[in-house]
């Protein structure tokens, strides 16, 4: 079955201790699972700290065959800042907001030219949307009929066309409108007169929705992103104005930035976006069935600032013990404290977890006895903390 994990921004740390926990493997330079896949939601990137290691996780599962990925509205965005159209003026205009909100990925990417042509060729070749037999999956809303426009100029799987690139950014035409909703969600346009700023700072006149909701509700029930909603009327909306949806298969998004426990947010539809990059947390969801358990949902806190403490370390060390060196049942608490102040250094040094865990462990025990399960145990334990 499946494991559908949200929103990763770069936080490629995260996404590890999460495939730990989860019970992956990795083999071979690559994480799997003997028995599931893994389906990404979309937004690997942007925002985080470690862009070129999240893209390469799934793109490596992906190709693979251990996971499914579909575009989100930061990989459309990607694409359409990186490609040019026959006058040579990229598709997505080189604004100061547009590179601010692009600079986390333009920091890694434009340091690896090469690298950086490779992950928008792989951006491009996304799906913008899952329908499998069991379940879908799209970054932000489902909507029949954008679905349909989406049909006219995608490949079977659902992956956009190259030559509806520029038609994709073009605000006269309907695909722009379709992949608007489908990635970015269900908007409202407020009342003339009214207007907020997001957390951005951009002003806005009109609401991104919670358009799953399964009952009417007015501008303040409906309303998501908005810091303040008691400036929003208090007018029911009616539901000709919001898209629904059929309850056919469960239906699975990110996108939202939720900040809540996880849990289903209807009884067909679950988000698995919590906000990693705003110390939330990297949230997947194990898919065994059609009815959604609130107790699949797994999860994994962003990491503390300056990273995990050497007591930390030690205690997974410890709880571990991935040498087999005996020390829980000889209750030696310290047998590796020397490593895991060695790890702690390491990741001051900025390396990833796992990398860090990897390292500290070659030096105390020899690369020849260190195995990628190792860490992995490891990682779990931390993932469990």
């Amino acid at each position: 079955m499946y494991d559908i994990v949200g929103d990763i921004h770069g936080y490629a740390d995260e996404l590890e201790l999460l495939l730990a926990k989860l019970g992956y493997q990795k083999k071979n330079g690559i994480w799997q699972h003997s028995e599931r896949t893994l389906i990404s939601v979309g937004d690997l990137i942007d925002r985080g700290p470690q862009q070129k290691r999240a893209v390469d996780i799934i793109r490596a599962m992906t190709a693979n065959g251990f996971a499914k990925t579909i575009m989100g509205n930061h990989e459309f965005n990607a694409v359409a800042y990186y490609v040019r159209d026959k006058n040579g003026e990229p598709l997505r205009a080189h604004t100061i907001k547009n590179r601010q909100q692009h600079l986390a990925f333009l920091n890694e990417a434009e340091a690896i030219p090469t690298w950086y042509h490779e992950a928008i060729s792989w951006f491009k070749q996304l799906p913008v949307l899952l329908d499998l037999p069991e379940l879908r999956v799209v970054h932000a809303c489902w909507h029949p009929a954008s679905v349909d426009v989406l049909k006219e100029c995608c490949t079977d799987n659902f992956t956009l066309k190259p030559s509806y690139f520029k038609q994709a950014n073009d605000s006269a035409h309907p695909l722009y409108h379709a992949l608007e909703v489908l990635m970015k969600g269900w908007e409202l346009s407020l009342p003339e007169g009214i207007s907020f700023n997001d957390k951005d700072g951009h002003k806005r006149d009109k609401i991104r929705t919670r358009w799953w909701l399964e009952q009417d509700g007015n501008y303040q029930d409906l309303a998501i992103g908005v810091p303040d909603v008691s400036i929003l009327p208090t007018e029911r909306v009616p539901s000709s104005q919001m898209p629904g949806y059929d309850n056919v298969k469960p239906l699975f998004i990110g996108h939202y930035w939720l900040h809540e426990s996880p849990e289903a947010v209807s009884a067909h539809i679950a988000c698995v976006d919590y906000s990693v990059a705003e110390q939330g947390a990297l949230v997947a969801y194990r898919f065994n069935g059609p009815s959604f358990e609130n107790a699949n949902f797994v999860s994994v806190s962003t990491r503390p600032a300056g990273h995990f403490s050497a007591e930390q370390l030690n205690q997974a060390f410890y709880l571990a013990d991935p040498m087999q060196t005996c020390c829980v049942e000889n209750d030696i608490t310290d047998e590796y404290q020397r490593i895991a102040e060695h790890a702690r250094a390491l990741l001051v040094e900025r390396f990833a977890l796992y990398d860090a865990i990897e390292q500290a462990l070659i030096a105390a025990f020899d690369e020849d006895w260190v195995e990628s399960k190792h860490i992995v145990a490891v990682l779990e334990k931390l993932a469990s903390s």
